[in-house]
Formats: C-alpha cells, sequence, structure tokens
C-alpha cells in the first residue's frame, strides 16, 4: 500500500523510533532500518529534510504515543496492518524479539484501533493458559 502524505510519515516515524526504544536499548540496526523503511514508503532512496528534522526531534521523554497514534489516519485493515508490520520489522531487525517490544506493539495496535486478529502474529504471547512441566533430568 502506497499513498503516504509527509504528516503522516512524521508520525509513523516516530512510531518506529518509538518502537526502537522499546526495549530500553537503540540499535544501529533499527536506526538504519527505520530510515530504509520511511524512505521506502516514500518510494525514493532518500528521505526529505523535513522529515530528517522531525525524526532528529524525537524525545523518548516527551513521546506520547497515543496521541501520536490518534494522529494516523489508521481507517483500513490494511493501512493498520502496514503500520503494525514497520513497527515489527524494527523490532525484530536485532534478532531478539523481548516482551517490552511485543508491549509496544500492542500498545500501537490499540492506538491505531486494530482488533488482536490484526496484530496476533507480530506479538510474543507468554500467556498461553498451558501448564509447563520442565523434561526430567538427565542421571
Amino acid at each position: 500500500m502506497s499513498g503516504w502524505k509527509i504528516e503522516e510519515l512524521k508520525q509513523v516515524s516516530h512510531i518506529l523510533v518509538g518502537a526502537a526504544h522499546a526495549d530500553g536499548q537503540v540499535q544501529m540496526e533499527e536506526e538504519a532500518i527505520i530510515l530504509q523503511l520511511l524512505a521506502g514508503l516514500l518510494d525514493q532512496d532518500e528521505l526529505p529534510e523535513e522529515l530528517i528534522k522531525y525524526l532528529g526531534a524525537f524525545d523518548p521523554e516527551t513521546f506520547n504515543l497515543e496521541e501520536t497514534c490518534k494522529a494516523l489516519a489508521a481507517d483500513t485493515a490494511e493501512r493498520r496492518r502496514e503500520i503494525l508490520a514497520l513497527v515489527a520489522q524494527v523490532t525484530e531487525v536485532d534478532e531478539i524479539h523481548d516482551l517490552d517490544e511485543s508491549h509496544y506493539i500492542i500498545q500501537v495496535a490499540r492506538g491505531i484501533g486494530a482488533s488482536p486478529e490484526e496484530y496476533k502474529d507480530l506479538t510474543v504471547d507468554v500467556s498461553s493458559g498451558r501448564s509447563f512441566t520442565p523434561p526430567p533430568i538427565p542421571r
């Protein structure tokens, strides 16, 4: 899906940077994938200066995920899924998907009005309801 406007991408960019901060450690790979994803959404090799400045203005202390999500026009399941898939790509780039990152994806999903079906395959579910019995200790 395409058709992203710069104002929408500003909101998406901060959601993605928030995803990089979700586990408390921003990796270079996460920064690189954010730039790559945003450029891809614009179908360009480089980001416009306006978007780069907006990215640079991100402050994790004042970032309000709920307000940022509300500013997005995620009125179709396809658009919501695209946003959530972008967030998942950022959280997975370091090949470690932890509970903080899953929680962040769920927060974004709720913020944009996604149903659990729209994001269930993007998060780690630790509440399976099944009990776990460890294997016997080897002799």
